[in-house]
């Protein structure tokens, strides 16, 4: 998983990433929910 590789990476480079790799367009907000789902802290900056 990516987030695991660097956990720097913003929802903004997360989405630009499943779109290049997997050719889906994502919402922040789906990344998100998915990623606090996982445990994961969502911080804006």
């Amino acid at each position: 998983m990516w987030v695991d590789e660097c956990c720097t990476y913003t929802l903004g480079t997360l989405r630009t990433m499943a779109l290049d790799e997997f050719n889906v367009l994502l919402s922040e907000a789906t990344i998100s929910r998915h990623l606090v789902g996982m445990f994961f802290t969502v911080k804006q900056v």
